[in-house]
Parts: structure tokens; sequence; C-alpha cells
């Protein structure tokens, strides 16, 4: 059986990734999410912008909390829907 903490890391990324893909209609969490753009090709593959941390409750804001896991998953798969995927294979294959 996986620990807790790796099934609500599991669970949040659903979340963010059905946020991101408009399956979750919840446009109030949705606007908080900044995007990064880089205008060079740069190694910084960090798929969302936080803003600097000042207090316990901004690190743990759920906005602030999606994107700092968001980015951590980006820099090892690159890839948000592989993520994804990944979870729904697992999940149903342990389940099921």
């Amino acid at each position: 059986m996986t620990s807790l903490k790796t099934r609500r890391k599991y669970l949040n990324l659903n979340f963010l990734f059905k946020l991101i893909n408009n399956e979750i209609d919840f446009t109030l969490l949705l606007e908080k999410i900044n995007f990064k753009i880089n205008p060079k090709n740069t190694r910084d593959n960090n798929l969302f912008f936080i803003k600097s941390k000042h207090s316990n409750y901004s690190i743990n804001f759920p906005a602030n909390m999606l994107m700092s896991l968001g980015n951590s998953t980006n820099n090892v798969t690159r890839n948000l829907y592989i993520i994804m995927y990944y979870y729904y294979y697992y999940y149903y294959s342990y389940y099921l």
C-alpha cells in the first residue's frame, strides 16, 4: 500500500491536471496559477512561476502548493500529461 504522502501528491497532481484542462470549473483558483514563459530556451524548465514566499501561510496556499508540486515533478518528467497518465495507469492497475 502506498503512503499517504504519495497518495496526496498524486491526488494534487490529478487536481492540477484537471484544473488546467478545464475539467474542474474553479476560476478563482485558476486565476492564481502563474505560468512561466521563458523568453529564451534556457535550462530552467519550470512550468509555473511562484512568487517569493514570506510566510507559512503563503507557502501553504493551495495555488502555491500546486505550482511547486507541478514544478518539482516537471523537472523529472518534463510533461504534466505523462505524470497524469502514469497516475491513471498506476491507480487503475493497483485497484482493479
